[in-house]
């Protein structure tokens, strides 16, 4: 049976609360999102072939900021658009991604921010071309934490930032002749950077590009049997953003 690990994690910039009247009343800010993702997952395993899954995907979000004092307190939710993906053995899969995080964040006189939070993330690949009945599924939680700079640009901001998650994974995958399942833990950095342009003082433009590059040891079967083995993942995404203030 074919099996793959999905890692996932979350980059926020806090870029969007670089300008100092912002900070003045508690204010709620609801945004939505579009943008286009570049994906590619590489499996080494002995004993299995290994396996590449690559897709270009349409993705949309929506979110919403509370902002207090220098405080901010944000929940976003995303997913992908009609998404296929391409196997390395020449055929293709459905492809499914959704991402949820919860984040809790300070930004300082100086404009340097710190934040830090919760975040799950699902992967599926379903209906392969090349192996009838086969789907598999990753979802992966846990914390991060990370900092960012804000800088001025006339009347806009550009944003840099990183973070470090520590996240748990559980894969599954099924076909005809059963399932099979298995954990994993890894430790890894994103990167982000941000330019924020305001319309007016209650809504603005948000763009946004993040990197993240994970990789998965220590594959643990739900048998508890140790698996040998590392999977990577890689996520280029950009993203453009509509956000209004209340």
């Amino acid at each position: 049976m074919k099996h793959r690990i999905i890692s996932v994690t979350a980059l926020i910039t806090a870029g969007l609360l670089a300008s100092s009247s912002v900070f003045a009343d508690t204010k709620f800010r609801p945004r939505a999102d579009i943008g286009l993702a570049s994906y590619e997952l590489s499996i080494s395993d002995p004993g299995f072939d290994d396996i590449t899954s690559e897709s270009t995907y349409l993705k949309a979000g929506i979110g919403g900021t509370i902002i207090t004092g220098r405080w901010y307190f944000d929940l976003g939710y995303s997913g992908s658009i009609n998404a296929e993906s391409d196997e390395s053995g020449g055929g293709t899969s459905d492809f499914t991604r959704k991402d949820l995080t919860l984040t809790a964040g300070y930004v300082f006189p100086n404009n340097v921010a710190v934040f830090g939070g919760y975040k799950s993330g699902t992967s599926e690949f379903e209906n392969f071309s090349d192996i009838p009945g086969f789907s598999d599924e990753f979802t992966a939680d846990g914390i991060y934490g990370g900092a960012g700079y804000n800088i001025k640009h006339g009347n806009n901001v550009i944003s840099f930032n990183g973070a470090i998650a520590i996240l748990e994974g559980e894969y599954k995958s099924s076909d005809s002749s059963g399932s099979f399942s298995y954990t994993s833990d890894t430790v890894g950095l994103s990167l982000g950077a941000g330019y924020n342009i305001p319309l007016s003082s209650a809504s603005g433009i948000a763009i946004k590009a993040n990197y993240q590059n994970y990789t998965f040891t220590d594959l643990s079967a739900s048998d508890g049997t140790s698996l040998s083995g590392e999977d990577s993942e890689e996520i280029l995404a950009f993203d453009v953003g509509y956000y209004a203030t209340f």
